[in-house]
């Protein structure tokens, strides 16, 4: 991996080896960065950890030769890889170890106008050069996963893996994250948030990054105020690019109805005190945070993107706006408040398919199914 943060990749790898204990896999562990938030969760479930910390680019060598020296002690079936930088660097350990076999993991649409500006200090050589070596390092995979259906088909198209090469792994939703909220945590919550009871709350999970598209959220804000005063938007996540979405906020007038909560270690109860599940990305692999909202049995307003429409169309109690249409996204956040229980009412309903078809158990027996295969050299 390329850390042990907590965005989604890690989170979901944890609910994975948490699912597969040792009865079905023994696990070693190896990251590329200091971001290490979740190294002590991992340590229960992983026989053998290593942080690499390696430098970018040319630094990344050493830390192939080491992972190597790792692999070789390790002596493992199979090298799990997620995410580009980790890929690159397992595949030519693995060469360096001996030939053990690769599977690699797509997490998102990798080379996506958005990941790009995401991604903005690359320049169009540098991306281009990135995709070639993408190209050529995975010649030697075993097997890829892809965590959807259009991850699936944009990757495979961009790096000219054939389908047959691909396998969907959905990612699962963790059912500790979506429950267990007590009474006493939301009022204090709530009170700390300052909401009050007409207070109607919008939850957005993940980084204020590029590719979720915060911007319009927060632009959708004036219209719906005008027809619901007490609207809230709580904002969970943390990175550097705060600081404009307050400002955006500001400049518009609404920045007493925007809240930048930065990272929270209470999900359960931002989802438990909201009243609708927002997401305005343009761009998503397969959303972790959109399933906690759906398990929960909320609401959701989203952005019309392959990878929610993949997840929840046709789900009671989800609406769709176009990307980036602001006045659609408030039109929208109109109607479902002023639906209000009913809606509510369908969203509980749902929310069994969801916690079905995104289980861990599901999720976790259908990746070893994968990774057996690929193993044997059958996939």
């Amino acid at each position: 991996m390329d850390s042990l943060g907590e965005g989604g990749a890690e989170q979901n790898l944890l609910t994975l080896v948490q699912q597969l204990g040792q009865e079905q896999a023994v696990h070693g562990l190896a990251w590329l960065y200091d971001d290490d938030q979740l190294r002590e969760a991992f340590r229960p479930y992983v026989d053998t950890l290593v942080a690499l910390r390696t430098g970018r680019y040319i630094g990344m060598l050493p830390a192939a030769v080491r992972l190597a020296r790792e692999v070789r002690k390790f002596k493992p079936d199979l090298l799990h890889a997620k995410l580009i930088r980790s890929q690159l660097l397992a595949r030519l350990a693995a060469r360096l170890a001996g030939g053990v076999p690769v599977l690699s993991t797509w997490e998102c649409v990798s080379y996506d106008k958005h990941m790009y500006a995401e991604l903005g200090r690359k320049g169009p050589a540098l991306r281009e050069l990135t995709r070639l070596l993408d190209i050529a390092s995975g010649l030697g995979d075993k097997h890829f996963v892809a965590v959807s259906e259009q991850v699936a088909a944009h990757n495979a198209r961009k790096l000219r893996v054939p389908p047959q090469r691909v396998s969907v792994v959905y990612n699962a939703f963790e059912p500790t994250r979506v429950s267990g909220a007590t009474t006493a945590e939301i009022k204090a919550t709530r009170h700390s948030l300052g909401l009050g009871g007409d207070s109607k709350v919008l939850l957005a999970i993940g980084r204020p990054v590029h590719q979720k598209g915060y911007e319009t959220a927060i632009d959708a804000m004036p219209a719906l105020l005008e027809e619901f005063p007490g609207a809230v938007l709580l904002i969970a996540g943390k990175g550097p690019p705060e600081q404009p979405l307050r400002s955006r906020a500001e400049q518009l007038g609404v920045q007493h109805a925007v809240r930048l909560l930065g990272r929270r270690d209470d999900v359960p109860v931002l989802l438990a005190i909201a009243d609708v599940y927002v997401s305005s990305s343009y761009l998503e692999g397969h959303s972790i945070a959109l399933l906690e909202g759906l398990a929960a049995g909320l609401p959701a307003v989203l952005s019309e993107i392959d990878a929610f429409t993949e997840v929840a169309a046709g789900l009671d109690g989800v609406r769709f706006f176009p990307v980036g249409d602001a006045a659609q996204m408030a039109a929208v956040l109109g109607d479902v408040l002023t639906a209000g229980s009913v809606l509510r009412e369908q969203a509980a309903l749902s929310a069994r398919q969801i916690r079905e078809r995104f289980s861990p158990e599901a999720c976790a027996a259908r990746f070893i199914e994968v990774a057996r295969m690929a193993a044997a050299g059958t996939a």
